[in-house]
């Protein structure tokens, strides 16, 4: 397991067990990442590192807390992001912005209407 390195060493499994209590949530609000000294930002409970110190703090939330600060106001289901809320609410709204270029089928989410086109257009795209 790899330590991080600071005035008072503590290990990245120690932050997790902390952390993971109400009295650590202060203290974890502060340390999800670390500076390296090659200037990248590391994530204090893996290896993900990223050149953005938002990018961690949003790894962080995905994998590692489940933290989620958006709420659908129709269901009151809640999301770790508003893009994930956003395609949810597709769900209450019937919204389906994603047109087949082949037939007249649309769709909620982009991925759909790729799997569509890849099992129903297979030879039409060629």
């Amino acid at each position: 397991m790899l330590e991080i390195t600071s005035e008072n060493q503590t290990s990245r499994s120690e932050n997790f067990l902390e952390n993971s209590s109400v009295e650590g949530t202060l203290k974890y609000n502060l340390e999800v990442c670390y500076k390296s000294p090659n200037g990248l930002f590391i994530c204090s409970y893996c290896d993900y590192s990223s050149s953005c110190k938002r990018n961690v703090r949003r790894h962080v939330m995905f994998k590692h807390t489940g933290e989620k600060h958006a709420q659908c106001s129709y269901c009151e289901k809640w999301f770790t992001t508003n893009e994930q809320l956003k395609v949810h609410v597709r769900v209450h709204t019937g919204e389906k912005p994603y047109k087949c270029s082949f037939c007249m089928m649309k769709f909620a989410q982009s991925c759909h209407l790729k799997t569509h086109i890849l099992k129903r257009h297979r030879e039409t795209k060629n």
